[in-house]
């Protein structure tokens, strides 16, 4: 298989599973050249994740930006359900501040290797933001992605219409959660 085909077709895997932000909207270029970009596009970490943030996917039923607490894909939505399950955040004031963003397409993706982001919001302003970073990647290789960049590498998910699904969904929030929980135990 060429190299480029298999690129291009874990851009698509990406997008289907997590969303990508919105490049389309007439706003995107203009404010990716405000924040400043070099030549390439590069864009530092902080800076790049809140862009992501200001074009997540329009939601296809209310036709908005997606809600960070409410993410409409499969995985996105279990996933945090998962990680806030263990996080043991069972009121809807803690559940609001586990967000979800998806990064495909970004500047995040393209130089910093994050395809999305779950992000706990502090319980005060000095507590700040704790993140954890997901790549998803087609290979199934146990040495590839060895040098990803993301603090979770997603691989090999099944269907999420079959069983073994959520079993893949914990599992990936397991490996998420140590990335959280240093931050939920300072509170």
């Amino acid at each position: 298989m060429p190299a480029d085909f298999a690129e291009r077709s874990g851009k698509i895997h990406e997008a289907f599973l997590l969303g990508e932000v919105r490049h389309g909207d007439l706003e995107y270029s203009r404010v990716l050249h405000e924040l400043g970009p070099d030549t390439k596009g590069y864009l530092p970490y902080r800076k790049a994740l809140e862009f992501a943030k200001r074009f997540q996917p329009l939601d296809p039923e209310t036709h908005k930006p997606q809600d960070p607490t409410d993410p409409w894909k499969a995985f996105p939505k279990e996933l945090r359900l998962a990680i806030a399950e263990k996080l043991g955040l069972e009121d809807e004031k803690d559940m609001d501040r586990l967000h979800y963003y998806t990064t495909v397409g970004s500047p995040l993706d393209v130089f910093h290797g994050v395809d999305c982001v779950i992000e706990l919001e502090g319980r005060t302003p000095k507590e700040g933001n704790r993140d954890v970073t997901f790549d998803v990647t087609l290979q199934s290789e146990p040495g590839s992605k060895e040098d990803a960049k993301a603090n979770v590498v997603v691989r090999e998910l099944h269907e999420e219409d079959s069983p073994e699904f959520l079993k893949d969904v914990d599992e990936v929030a397991a490996q998420a959660v140590p990335f959280l929980e240093s931050h939920r135990r300072a509170a």
